[in-house]
Order: C-alpha cells, then sequence, then structure tokens
C-alpha cells in the first residue's frame, strides 16, 4: 500500500539496511564510558593507589603539580580511548563484530578489576592466576552481550574513575606535591662557602679497617679529607631510606614518615638558610625535591617518557602475580625513577653490536640522576665556588646498580644481582652470594672515594678550600648479611645494624688544617644545626632543630631512633665488625692492595695461565654470558668486567677462575642465587680486556691448586 506521493508508510524514516548494522554513536558513546570506568577500575585505580602508598614517584620523576594533573589525565583517558579504537572501526562496518570487541575488551578489564578486590591473587603462581583470568574474562564478556541492564551499570561506573582521581589528588600523601613549592627564606649569615656532598648506601666499616681505622690504601680521597677534617667514628643514620633520611639530614629534625621529600613538606632546611644573599645555591638533588623553584629554580629533570614507561611498571607490578609482574614488567625496587635502568641484562645480548650496546647503555643509564653526571657537574660547581654559596650534591654512590669501577669506569653490572629478591630488598640464604656482592660493591664505593678526590682538588684549585666548610656523609648504609634485608627493616640482626646504621660522617671545618678524631655519639640530624653555628645564621626563634651542634658539647643518653619493623635495634653498630667480614669473604689481599684478587685464590689473579696446571677432564657444564667479550668496542663506554654464568652441578662455594686471553683475570665462589640456582659472577680486571675480540673460558680451582675447565659452550 502506497500513500498519494507513492511511498510506503512503513518505509518511511527506516535506516538503510547497512546503516542499520552498524554502531550509533549513541552506542559507541555508552561503550566508551564503559571502557572508561573499566579501564579506570583494572589499571588507573591500582596505579593510583600505589603511587598514593609511593607518592615519591613524582618527585623521583621531577613532576610538579600540573604534571601531576596531566600525568593523572593521561591514564584516566588515553587507555580507554586506545581500546575504544578497535571498536570503533569494528563498529562502522558490524555491530555485531563491535559487541564481540568490546565483550571480549570488557571482560579482560573486568576480570583484571575483580581479582585487584582479592588481594590474594598477587601470590597466585601464573598457572593459577591465568585460567581464572580467562574464566572471568568470558564470563563477564558473555554476560555483558546477554544483559542490556549489565552494559548500562557498566556505563554508569564511569563516576567510579572520577572519584578514585578527586580522592588520590585530595589525599594527604599528595598535599605536599600539589602544594605551592615556595620554601620560607629570610636569614641572615656570614660569607662561609659550604659544599655538602651525601653518597648512598655507604657504610662506614666498608671504608675502615677491622681495628677502626680508616683504609687509606682503598679509599684515598676519604684519607685525604680526614687528614685536614673533624672524623665522627661513630655517626650514625636514623632510617634506611633517602625519602626519610635526606630530608632529616637537611633539616635537622626526626624522620617523619608523613611528610614528602619535597620543600612545601620541608619549608625550613639548609636550602632556605642558604636562599637568600650572600652567595648562591646549587643543589643535585636524587629522589628528594627539598630545594624550591624560588631557591633553585626550576629543575627539569622529568622526562614523559621515562615516567610513562616507569608508571606502566607500576601498573604490572599491582594488578599481576609477583612472578609473573617479574617475568614482565620491571622490578619497583628502592627507587621511583628509571626502573628499567636498573634491570636491562644487556649481559645476555650478544645479539648487539658493540656500538648498539654503548647506545643502549647511555640510554638507560644516562640523565640527570646519574652518578657520574652529577660529579662532573659537583666537581665543575666548586672550581666555581664564592662566598656565601652552597654547593649541594646527592650521589646514589655506592648505591645499587653495581656498574661502577673505581676512577669511573662503567662496566655491564647494571642488571638485577641474582642473589636479591626480585624486588631489590630481600637477600639470598646462600652466604656464598655475598662475595661476589660484596666485593662490587667495595668497587663501586672507591669509585665513591675517586668521586671524592676529584671533588676535593677541584675545591682546592677554586682557592677556597680553606675557607670553606666541606661535609662529607651518607644517607645510610646496607647489608649483604644472608637472609637479611638490605636496608635492614626487617629480620635486623647486630650484623645488619653494623652495616646500615654507621654512616661516614667528615666536616672540614673554615680554617682547620688537621685532623680531629670526635668519638661522640652523633647523628646526621646534628648536621645542620652544625651549618648554622658556623655560618651564624640568625634563625627565627620558632626554628627548631630536633639535633644539636656538633660544636657544642656532646649530648648523650639519645635512643637510635631507628625506623624499623621489627621494633627495637639489639645493640649500637660497630662498623669495625663490617670491615671484618669483608675482610674474611674477601681477604687481605683484596681489602687491602688488589680488589679483583679476592678469597683464598687471590693469588692466581693476574698470573699466566700457562704457568698453571691443568688437570684433565672437565668437572661439569656451565651456560657463559659473553658479556660483549665477544667483540668490544672502548668507544662504546662501557667495559665487560662482570662474567656471569649458570653452572651446572657444582656446588656452591666451589670457586672458579676466569681466564681472558691467557691470563686469569678474576676469581669468585659458585652460589645458590636468590631462586637456589647454581650461578657465578665474576668481576675481571678491566686492564686485560683487549679492543675487539677477547677469549674468555672458566676453570674450577682444585683443591690441590690445580685448574679444570669447564665446558661453557657459548
Amino acid at each position: 500500500m502506497t500513500d498519494a506521493a507513492g511511498e510506503d508508510p512503513v518505509s518511511v524514516g527506516r535506516m538503510d539496511p547497512v546503516d542499520r548494522d552498524r554502531l550509533s554513536l549513541r552506542q559507541f558513546f555508552m561503550y566508551l564510558l564503559g571502557l572508561f570506568a573499566l579501564s579506570g577500575l583494572a589499571l588507573l585505580g591500582p596505579l593510583l593507589d600505589s603511587l598514593q602508598r609511593g607518592a615519591t614517584f613524582f618527585v623521583a620523576q621531577g613532576m610538579q603539580r600540573n604534571a601531576v594533573f596531566l600525568f593523572v589525565a593521561f591514564w584516566a583517558l588515553v587507555p580507554p580511548l586506545v581500546l575504544a579504537i578497535p571498536v570503533a572501526i569494528a563498529g562502522f562496518f558490524s555491530k555485531r563484530i563491535a559487541d564481540l570487541f568490546m565483550a571480549i575488551i570488557g571482560g579482560v578489564l573486568a576480570a583484571f578489576a575483580l581479582l585487584g578486590f582479592v588481594s590474594a591473587s598477587h601470590t597466585w603462581r601464573g598457572i593459577v592466576f591465568l585460567p581464572v583470568l580467562i574464566v572471568l574474562a568470558v564470563a563477564f564478556g558473555f554476560l555483558y552481550l546477554k544483559f542490556r541492564n549489565l552494559r548500562f551499570f557498566v556505563a554508569v561506573l564511569a563516576i567510579a574513575p572520577v572519584m578514585t582521581i578527586v580522592v588520590f589528588l585530595s589525599s594527604p600523601e599528595m598535599s605536599g606535591i600539589l602544594a605551592d613549592s615556595k620554601s620560607e627564606v629570610a636569614i641572615a649569615r656570614n660569607e662561609t662557602p659550604v659544599v655538602m656532598v651525601i653518597f648512598d648506601e655507604f657504610s662506614l666499616g666498608t671504608m675502615v679497617t677491622p681495628d677502626g681505622s680508616l683504609n687509606s690504601s682503598l679509599f684515598p680521597g676519604f684519607a685525604d679529607l680526614a687528614s685536614t677534617a673533624t672524623w665522627y667514628p661513630e655517626a650514625k643514620s636514623l632510617v634506611p631510606w633517602t625519602h626519610l633520611a635526606v630530608p632529616s639530614l637537611a633539616s635537622g629534625t626526626l624522620p617523619d614518615t608523613k611528610k614528602l621529600p619535597v620543600a612545601t613538606s620541608w619549608p625550613r632546611t639548609i636550602f632556605s638558610m642558604f636562599g637568600n644573599s650572600p652567595g648562591q645555591v646549587s643543589a643535585h638533588e636524587s629522589t628528594t625535591a627539598l630545594c624550591s623553584e624560588s631557591i633553585c629554580g626550576v629543575k627539569n629533570r622529568l622526562e614523559w617518557g621515562r615516567a610513562f614507561n616507569d608508571s606502566w611498571s607500576v601498573v604490572g607490578n599491582s594488578v599481576l602475580p609477583s612472578g609473573l609482574a617479574a617475568r614482565f614488567f620491571s622490578s619497583l625496587g628502592n627507587t621511583w625513577a628509571g626502573l628499567d635502568s636498573e634491570n636491562v641484562a644487556l649481559e645476555s645480548r650478544d645479539d648487539l653490536s658493540a656500538k648498539e650496546f654503548g647506545k643502549l647503555w647511555k640510554e638507560t643509564l644516562g640523565g640527570s640522576d646519574d652518578p657520574a653526571v652529577v660529579a662532573d657537574e659537583i666537581v665543575s660547581g666548586v672550581a666555581d665556588l664564592g662566598g656565601g654559596d652552597l654547593d649541594y650534591a646527592h650521589l646514589a654512590l655506592p648505591h645499587a646498580p653495581y656498574q661502577f669501577l673505581p676512577g669511573g669506569i662503567r662496566y655491564n653490572g647494571a642488571a638485577h644481582p641474582d642473589w636479591f629478591s626480585d624486588n631489590w630488598t630481600d637477600l639470598g640464604a646462600d652466604p656464598w652470594g655475598q662475595v661476589s656482592l660484596r666485593q662490587r660493591l667495595l668497587l663501586q664505593s672507591m669509585d665513591a672515594d675517586s668521586i671524592l678526590t676529584r671533588i676535593l682538588d677541584s675545591l682546592r684549585a677554586s682557592g677556597r678550600f680553606d675557607e670553606a666548610m666541606v661535609i662529607v656523609t651518607s644517607d645510610h648504609g646496607i647489608t649483604l648479611e644472608p637472609g637479611a634485608q638490605r636496608r635492614s627493616v626487617r629480620r635486623i640482626t647486630a650484623n645488619s645494624i653494623d652495616d646500615v646504621m654507621s654512616v661516614p660522617l667528615f666536616v672540614k671545618f673554615p680554617g682547620q688544617t688537621s685532623p680531629v678524631i670526635d668519638r661522640r655519639d652523633a647523628r646526621l640530624i646534628d648536621v645542620l644545626p652544625t651549618v648554622a653555628d658556623v655560618v651564624e645564621a640568625q634563625l627565627p626563634d620558632d626554628w627548631k632543630f630536633d639535633g644539636s651542634s656538633l660544636l657544642g658539647s656532646e649530648v648523650t643518653g639519645r635512643p637510635l631512633w631507628w625506623f624499623a619493623a621489627d621494633g627495637e635495634v639489639l645493640a649500637a653498630p660497630e662498623p669495625a665488625r663490617t670491615a671484618s667480614r669483608n675482610w674474611q669473604w674477601l681477604g687481605a689481599t683484596a681489602m687491602e692492595t688488589n680488589p679483583y684478587a679476592i678469597g683464598p685464590h687471590a693469588g692466581l689473579v693476574g698470573q699466566s695461565m700457562d704457568k698453571q696446571r691443568v688437570a684433565d677432564g672437565s668437572p661439569g657444564k656451565c651456560t657463559l654470558s659473553k658479556s660483549q667479550l665477544s667483540m668490544w668496542d672502548p668507544a662504546s663506554g662501557v667495559v665487560p668486567a662482570l662474567m656471569s654464568a649458570s653452572i651446572g652441578a657444582l656446588p656452591s662455594g666451589t670457586w672458579i677462575a676466569a681466564e681472558v686471553n691467557g691470563e686469569i683475570a678474576g676469581v669468585s665462589p659458585v652460589f645458590a642465587n636468590y631462586k637456589g640456582k647454581a650461578t657465578l659472577n665474576i668481576v675481571i680486571d678491566p686492564s686485560v680486556v683487549q679492543p675487539g675480540s677477547n677469549m674468555a673460558s672458566l676453570h674450577v680451582v682444585n683443591e690441590d691448586g690445580t685448574l679444570s675447565a669447564l665446558t661453557c659452550p657459548g
């Protein structure tokens, strides 16, 4: 039947069959809201929850208020928009295909969100987690396609990410990041220049001998400083975390776990004390932002690529079980920036050319927080030190990863240490695992000493050394005791406290020309009150310290103030015991003359292989990583000085000698790594590595002194 115009009234207003099969804009918008909701629950929520508990992430990344807003907006909007692209493309051709895409994507997101509410899921093995994830995804996808009310409910849930963002940005943990960064500045003082160098994870026991004296043969820089400075050998850190220890040191007050390491949370620090004329402030911070923009200017450390890459690792560690997260994402460790730079296992990348190898190292390890970069900046900075200036540098040395040899030689050591847990926190149970790490920690500590030598030489060249106040210390130490936590927060023992709480503290006062050893019970919170005395700072009456000036009478009876989960500390630390353990495991040769020659077979290092007695037969097999020894180009900037191997059936404690180019270049024992697998790490003397091809092999050191070659293909 037709009307007067000849048209079928039933067909009037109907869509073309092709158009009818496409996804309408209204339907796509509903799906977009659903993706926004599910992405917020599965990705954004876990990310912001983790970062709220670890807001130091934003400090380490160099983010300030506007950058934080942009970062949150990115994670709220970009994932759902990206996930909506295949739905939109499919919807252009067929609504049914678009519905299927939405069900699949939404099902996976919903499964992650649902498992996120099951706290135990983070401890599940992958073989359990993945099937459960798939079942939940399929079930949700089926229900999403079948029930319109569920689709509507998911779209309504779009309010949830908005509420999550509001709660996150208004949380007390974020207040310091989002607040105005101006610091209090109005302190009159004299024109004494001050140089403050803070090392990281530097135990005093690393640089002393078993009798408690300075090990001047391996640490000539500290010995040089001590010759015209006051050494406080009983100095103690108060807390084993940088983001708490450094603000405490810089403010002279007790650590505060509720504050972020930013200027708005700590307005009264050494920076605000020096934040007005006379003089200038130069600050090189790591993991803190205590010097405000009004004093130090805008810190251009933010690298968006690194920030989003690191945040993706945070998401992975937040939503996946620990085993799967360790396989696909970088460990969060103890830092919040450059996560991949501590975990790039380049020693296994034999597929790279030397030039590509060096380029990748520079890309992953470069940047303003790189110790080598900061060292160059502070050395050049003190050369121009003027009256009333403050030059401050926090260097992440000898903090892991262990990748530097004395003199600033970078080597292939930035990968995750085999003896550490995936989160860089817990240590393995096999005592032989500590040997190579003690050696690598010693070598990196000696590099810190070489940087100190450069700083002192530059300061003397400036003509300001005599009048300057020079402070050198560390935020805390590190322990390598088997089965402990490297920061001695859990499973506290007397040994771990020796290693972590005792820190170097040297102060060269203006005009000081002779050495002084002051054995008072010094604390890092005493440093700023001492600086205030020296520069005659006219502080307001309400500016108070928890520490006391080291120029005054000794304060006795103070508690240790150790922030630890296990409560009380067993006893006061004794750094000489740390030194004794280094001598025990590394040997006198390593600790007195040659750090590349360790253990009972140190005498082999440096000898020609031709002069050794070789036993017949092979005691076992190994899988050796060539570490770029096969074709080394010095232009890469990285020396392949770490030989790593997986060992077959050899027991822990079996000593292995590394032969490189016909010379024994290093020795080290087999150990069970954190996962229980027989492993070997040998640091070789870099002087034996030649440009181009290097021949390398491993030999078991037998009890009779003979060497037996291991079969190590590859």
